[in-house]
């Protein structure tokens, strides 16, 4: 599904910034931010999460709309 390797390439190419990509993955801005420091490749368990999230956007989009972090200034 994924072929970024870094979280950081994928939050950019989901035009996430780190604030959005935590909600979207459920942890805190904070190890986003770890994360891409460490420049480590992504972890198997966010590789599963994001696995399930694609299988959501796919087969039922609108549960997806409501798991997307809401951008500032719309509504």
């Amino acid at each position: 599904m994924h072929q970024m390797n870094n979280i950081k390439e994928l939050r950019k190419a989901m035009n996430f910034n780190r604030v959005e990509m935590g909600e979207y993955l459920g942890v805190t801005h904070h190890a986003i931010r770890k994360w891409e420091s460490e420049g480590r490749p992504l972890q198997d368990n966010v590789l599963r999460m994001l696995t399930v999230l694609e299988t959501v956007k796919m087969f039922a989009p609108d549960v997806h709309a409501m798991l997307m972090p809401v951008k500032k200034g719309s509504k």
